[in-house]
Formats: C-alpha cells, sequence, structure tokens
C-alpha cells in the first residue's frame, strides 16, 4: 500500500477511536491524501472562436463606385480586385499617354541632324589638315556637332518622361482598384453602385474576413498562462462540434490585464472545410 493508500486508513481509525483533536487531525490527514489526485485533474478555460484576421475595405481616395464585384458571403483570393472607381478620364488620359510613349519623331529628326553635324566636322577636319578650311569654320562645325549631340539627349529624355507618365497614369487608375488583402470571405457589403465612396468616410465599403485559419481566444490566470509555450498544441471542445478540435498557441500576452487580472492568450485553429463557427464558444483542457 502506498503512502497515499495509507493516510486514509489512519484517519479512519482516528474518527473512529479518537478524541474530537483526533477527529480534526484525521480530517487534515484526509485533505492532504487527495491533493495529489486534486493536482492530477485537468484544468480547463472558457474562450471563444473569432475570424484570424477582420480587414474592413474602403478606397483611399473618394469617388464614385462603378463596379462591385462581390457580395456577402463570397469567398475572395488574396489579391483578387473586389470594386472599383469610375476611371473613365484616367482611361482617356492612358490611351493619349500610350500614343505619345511611342512617338520617335523627335528622336529620329535628332539623329539625322547629329550625324549630319558629325559628318561636316569630319570633312572640315579632313580640309584643315590639306589648309583649305578655316579654323573658325571648324570651330562652329565643332559647335554645331555638341548642340546636336544634346538635343538628340533631351529627346530620349522627353522620350522617358512620356514613359514615366504613361506608368503614372496607369498606377492612378489602379488606385480605383479595391483589392482584397487576405484570403476570406466577405460578411458586409454596406454601399452600392454609383454611390460616393472612400476617402475619409468612416463607414467601410465591406468586411473581409479570414476563416481559415480561426483564431480561439482566452484570457486566463497568469498562473495558468505560465504553463502554456508559444507553438505547442492543445485539444479543445467546440461548442456544436462532437469530435476535439486541435489549435497551436500562437500569443501570450507578456502583460496582465490591470481590470481582470489575467493573461489574454490566443491559438490559432485549422478550418480548412469551414465547419467551426466563428463566434463558438470553445474549452480549453490541459494536464
Amino acid at each position: 500500500m502506498t503512502v497515499h493508500g495509507i493516510l486514509p486508513a489512519v484517519s479512519a481509525i482516528f474518527n473512529r477511536h479518537g478524541s474530537a483533536v483526533a477527529r480534526a487531525f484525521a480530517n487534515l490527514i484526509l485533505v492532504l491524501s487527495l491533493l495529489p489526485a486534486l493536482g492530477s485533474y485537468a484544468w480547463g478555460a472558457e474562450g471563444f472562436l473569432e475570424p484570424f484576421a477582420r480587414v474592413n475595405l474602403n478606397f483611399p481616395t473618394r469617388g464614385i463606385l462603378a463596379r462591385l464585384y462581390v457580395h456577402e458571403g463570397q469567398r475572395v483570393k488574396k489579391g483578387q480586385v473586389v470594386a472599383e472607381l469610375d476611371s473613365r478620364l484616367l482611361q482617356a488620359a492612358l490611351a493619349e499617354a500610350r500614343k505619345v510613349m511611342h512617338f520617335h519623331g523627335k528622336i529620329d529628326s535628332a539623329q539625322a541632324l547629329l550625324s549630319l553635324r558629325r559628318s561636316r566636322l569630319d570633312s572640315l577636319e579632313a580640309l584643315m589638315k590639306s589648309g583649305n578650311a578655316r579654323r573658325r569654320e571648324l570651330e562652329r562645325a565643332r559647335t554645331d556637332l555638341a548642340m546636336a549631340q544634346a538635343g538628340l539627349l533631351m529627346a530620349r529624355e522627353e522620350s522617358q518622361v512620356n514613359a514615366l507618365e504613361y506608368r503614372k497614369t496607369l498606377a492612378r487608375i489602379e488606385e480605383k482598384k479595391l483589392r482584397s488583402p487576405i484570403r476570406g470571405v466577405v460578411t458586409r457589403v454596406y454601399k452600392q453602385a454609383a454611390e460616393l465612396v472612400g476617402g475619409l468616410e468612416s463607414q467601410p465599403l465591406m468586411t473581409v474576413v479570414q476563416l481559415d485559419p480561426l483564431k480561439a481566444v482566452f484570457h486566463l490566470a497568469p498562473q495558468k498562462a505560465a504553463l502554456l509555450k508559444p507553438g505547442r498544441n492543445i485539444t479543445l471542445a467546440v461548442a456544436g462540434n462532437s469530435a476535439p478540435v486541435s489549435g497551436k498557441v500562437k500569443f501570450i500576452s507578456p502583460v496582465i490585464d490591470p481590470e481582470s487580472g489575467t493573461v489574454r492568450v490566443t491559438l490559432e485553429v485549422p478550418n480548412p472545410r469551414r465547419s467551426l463557427l466563428s463566434g463558438a464558444r470553445c474549452t480549453l483542457k490541459t494536464d
């Protein structure tokens, strides 16, 4: 018989045959015998599931909503265009910038003039060697050549500016497109096509949430939170779900909430089949 098995037996003897003091001592012995068993019980904590990410989407600039590509309940991919502002003026500017970008007349003219100035200088240098050209004519030809080179450089720089203007217009058109930053589900759409949206407006255009994975949130006593480590896998019991669910500890707050005296702990819970509902109560149990 172990020590913990002997203690209850000794307690029973004191209770049957001892005085009041002996019986009190016997009860103390009984409590001591139960402590190891109580310490081995698993402790649990109540929490809830919430989206792993929740994003309120809106345009950074003010404009008329031209197209709304999604509806409530629709799944979206990361980077998917979900809405677009009216960009007809920018589209016209883009078409003009595209044409200007492909103009090569100034460069071709500058190259032809440069070739002419170089040929004239070569001719004058040959005549200078035979004494049939004046030095002033030679210096003028050299100046004309330098100006032609500068003219070609300016034409090329202007072409580069035109290309930059084209890309800038493209970027401004891209600003008119609203993309989802996460893979998830559209839960709310607050506006309709043809409405004025974006800018400093407080109400978003739509809300997108990430439901795979989910996030389980618990508020634990500090001594219980100290037993957990990031990366540890823990089994959860989720309301409405018969099978146990596994979650991984992602974050343990380094501070204690002064109002509740608890530590916030979050777990990542895989939800590939969308069988777990955000908002469901869950229980964390550990030995």
